[in-house]
């Protein structure tokens, strides 16, 4: 079976991410196809009064203006995602991880403001950096 055929969602989790205070859905499919290389991708479906507004839905990958690296094959963005306040202002931002980045993986973390998330002045950490105990993993 191809990847392709396995572009299913892996995690998806409602939580508000604008300052409207309506939950928003994030999906991350992290073997979904970004133009011809299966790179993975989270997609950001806004909630509005009466539901989800799928019109309106933003799908990120490496190929959103701003977010860090290229689009390669096995980066698996959307392995992971979470919302939540990580950069201390207040708002809620989108994270999201990249399992195969450069073979060690790396997080994404887009800013939270008063609308959508967008690349600008979003942050990475490459794998390489984030200390980890290899013990712990294999547990």
């Amino acid at each position: 079976m191809s990847r392709r055929a396995r572009a299913v969602p892996t995690w998806a989790i409602l939580r508000a991410l604008g300052r409207d205070g309506v939950e928003d859905l994030v999906v991350g499919a992290h073997y979904d196809a970004v133009g011809s290389v299966d790179s993975g991708s989270v997609t950001l479906v806004p909630g509005g009064p009466t539901g989800l507004v799928t019109a309106d839905a933003v799908r990120y990958s490496q190929a959103t203006a701003g977010v860090t690296g290229a689009n390669e094959d096995n980066d698996r963005i959307g392995a992971s995602v979470a919302v939540g306040d990580v950069t201390g202002d207040g708002r809620n931002d989108l994270v999201f991880g990249a399992a195969g980045e450069n073979r060690i993986g790396a997080v994404h973390v887009l800013k939270g403001g008063t609308g959508t998330p967008t690349g600008t002045g979003s942050s990475f950490v490459n794998g390489a950096v984030i200390p980890v105990d290899g013990a712990a993993c294999a547990r």
